[in-house]
């Protein structure tokens, strides 16, 4: 039974395998039947696709080979018409030249013409040169013939003449330049002359070149000193001045042309002298803390200046140069206070003629910049000074009239001014040289001793007694004798030795015409 059931269920068990089998390869014949109508279906649309495609390339390219036919149909008008175009060109241009070849044909027979005529003129003109010398050579017959001489004996005494006059006048104006030489050279000399005993005159030399500086004690000088003069020499090399310790009580004499160094010494002094410490190397270190302080009150000074004056916008290097003045003197008067006068009285001049004048008083101020500087190669402060403030971006007007301050015959207006004021606050009594009543006295001394002179009348002494103007008696004086009395005065003067350097004397002859008028009746 079990073998029974067993071979049942094997047979069971293959009718199923075989009947799935069956029912597999039915579904997979039903499946490839719907692939192949599925590719067919896809088949005929390609194809029915590339035929439209075909359909639409042909009419593209039909399309596209009109239009192409079409524009080359176009092109090809175009270029006839631009043919016909340069034909018509070339044929103007011919015409044209057809033109000019007989225009030029018409010019090489009217210049063949004219040759013709020049040649003849040519021939002419020989002819008539030929005849004028053959007249030449016979006039010069005739004159040898009148004069007696020949014509190379002729030339002798003209060229003979010519030379003599011309040695003759040569003689004249060499003696006239020599004279005028002399004269310059004469009046340079005693200008220079006088200028430098005015520099080195004892009356003032010591403001200018010494200063003084009080000691507590007299021990000081031997600390001063120091072993072997090493301090004072130290010294002496650190600021380039000379130290002088005598025998004067509790007193050091710092000597030096530089004002600036005298400066920096004596603060240099008393700096060592408060501190107690006196050697070489703190004396350098001394010199440089002054150097530094002097740059600072330089600038300080400037800036109080330019605000006193009311000036803006200055280079801060020019500053420093400005304010440098403090410690410079011209003939013992101090250039910073002067350029200041020179500012206010410029800038009031230009107010009252309405002019600039914030530009009068910028060009008064730094009329005198020049002398703040150590080397001027030869050259005047005002040139030196007008380079400075031209490199520093000052306005050309500033510029000009600072190079032309003291020139005879200033070009600007400016200029002009800047001198008036320049001159205003040199001249006035007491400005440089002396005080006030010793300038006063002064030009009593030479108005008396020249009224005291036979023939004069009366005498006004102008500019601290380097001017006299003279009124003479016309009628007992005449114009040759005013010469004689003109040295008459300057000797007098000079032997007093009442004006120092130049002395200019002038001579005033007037005789006023006088009419008489008769009574007339009425």
């Amino acid at each position: 039974m079990i073998l029974v059931s067993i071979l049942f269920s094997i047979v069971g068990l293959l009718a199923g395998v075989l009947l799935g089998l069956i029912l597999r390869m039915v579904w997979i014949e039903g499946g490839m039947r719907k692939a192949r109508e599925s590719a067919h279906r896809l088949l005929d649309l390609a194809r029915r696709e590339s035929e439209e495609i075909r359909k639409e390339t042909l009419a593209r390219a039909k399309d596209e080979s009109v239009a192409s036919l079409e524009m080359g149909e176009r092109e090809l008008r175009n270029r006839r018409a631009e043919v016909l175009r340069m034909e018509r060109r070339v044929e103007v241009q011919l015409q044209t030249l057809d033109k000019r070849l007989g225009t030029l044909a018409d010019k090489e027979q009217a210049l063949v013409t004219r040759e013709k005529d020049l040649e003849q003129k040519k021939r002419g003109l020989e002819q008539a040169e030929a005849d004028l010398e053959q007249r030449r050579e016979a006039l010069r017959l005739k004159l040898e013939e009148i004069a007696g001489l020949s014509a190379e004996q002729a030339k002798q005494e003209l060229v003979e003449k010519i030379a003599e006059e011309a040695r003759r006048q040569a003689a004249e104006k060499v003696q006239a330049i020599e004279e005028e030489t002399m004269a310059q050279a004469e009046h340079r000399a005693q200008r220079i002359v006088s200028h430098a005993i005015q520099r080195i005159s004892g009356d003032f030399a010591a403001e200018r070149t010494v200063s003084l500086l009080t000691l507590p004690s007299d021990e000081l000088k031997g600390r001063i000193i120091g072993r072997e003069g090493r301090n004072i020499r130290a010294l002496e090399m650190a600021t380039s001045t000379d130290i002088i310790i005598d025998d004067t009580p509790q007193l050091v004499v710092i000597s030096s042309h530089n004002p600036v160094r005298r400066e920096i010494a004596k603060r240099t002094l008393e700096k060592l002298i408060a501190e107690g410490k006196i050697h070489p190397a703190r004396v350098e270190e001394v010199v440089k803390i002054a150097e530094k302080e002097m740059e600072a009150e330089r600038v300080e000074v400037g800036k109080k200046v330019l605000a006193e004056v009311g000036v803006v916008g200055m280079d801060p290097r020019l500053v420093d140069l400005l304010g440098s003045l403090k410690f410079r003197y011209t003939e013992s008067q101090d250039i910073l206070q002067h350029s200041l006068e020179v500012a206010t009285f410029a800038g009031a001049m230009a107010a009252e003629l309405g002019l600039d004048e914030k530009l009068a008083r910028r060009a008064g101020l730094l009329h005198d910049i020049g002398k703040a500087v150590e080397e001027r190669e030869n050259a005047s402060h005002a040139v030196v000074g007008a380079d400075i403030a031209a490199q520093y971006g000052e306005p050309a007007e500033v510029v000009e009239a600072i190079r032309g301050h003291h020139e005879t015959d200033p070009e600007s207006v400016l200029a002009l001014l800047v001198q008036a004021a320049d001159q205003l606050s040199n001249k006035r009594p007491g400005a440089r040289d002396d005080r006030f009543h010793h300038a006063v006295q002064r030009l009593d001394q030479v108005e008396k001793l020249i009224s005291s002179v036979k023939g004069v009348q009366r005498c006004y002494a102008v500019e601290t007694g380097k001017e006299t103007r003279v009124v003479v008696f016309p009628e007992e004086m005449a114009n040759g004798e005013a010469t004689l009395l003109v040295n008459e005065i300057t000797r007098k003067i000079r032997e007093e030795k009442l004006a120092p350097g130049e002395l200019r004397v002038n001579v005033v002859r007037e005789a006023p015409p006088v009419g008489f008028v008769k009574e007339v009746a009425s």
